[in-house]
């Protein structure tokens, strides 16, 4: 297992996780979603490819309208 940050709490998964897995375990809209990984906005394209590594850290966003 590997340790990263993820939105501030320390998560483990299992070696080969991707970006794009933490996204969809998380349950939130991909097209309303943006990802910072290690302070660099990471595009959605690269999300299927970037693997976890240990002690990475991501900022995962939700946008939400309201008013």
């Amino acid at each position: 297992m590997i340790t990263v940050i993820v939105n501030g709490k320390k998560q483990s998964y299992p070696p080969e996780t991707t970006v794009a897995q933490v996204v969809e375990a998380m349950g939130v809209r991909k097209d309303l979603t943006a990802v910072e990984q290690n302070g660099s906005m990471l595009c959605r394209e690269e999300w299927a490819e970037t693997a976890l590594q240990d002690g990475m850290r991501l900022e995962v966003v939700s946008f939400v309208g309201g008013g």
